[in-house]
């Protein structure tokens, strides 16, 4: 029996596929509330991010905040840009 796709095609495909399907539309739908807390945190200087997360423990640990500030500032503060890291 014949493949009819060369040795690692699928995979390959199939990466593509979910990777299109992931940032398909990724800025469309306005931001949520948490999205919206979210980029309002990461616009604090590093040093407020840990001050922030360590007043307010139920939120996320300040590695999430951190790296959406990092982020931002390499790829901008759209909406797209801002969820690419999540996705």
């Amino acid at each position: 029996m014949t493949d009819k796709f060369p040795q690692g095609v699928f995979p390959f495909l199939c990466l593509w596929i979910g990777f299109f399907l992931r940032f398909y539309r990724l800025g469309k739908p306005e931001f949520w509330a948490d999205e919206a807390a979210s980029e309002v945190i990461s616009r604090l200087p590093l040093s407020g991010i840990l001050s922030y997360s360590f007043t307010h423990l139920y939120e996320h640990p300040p590695l999430y905040y951190s790296l959406l500030h990092l982020w931002r500032g390499l790829v901008g503060d759209s909406e797209w840009s801002l969820r690419a890291l999540s996705a």
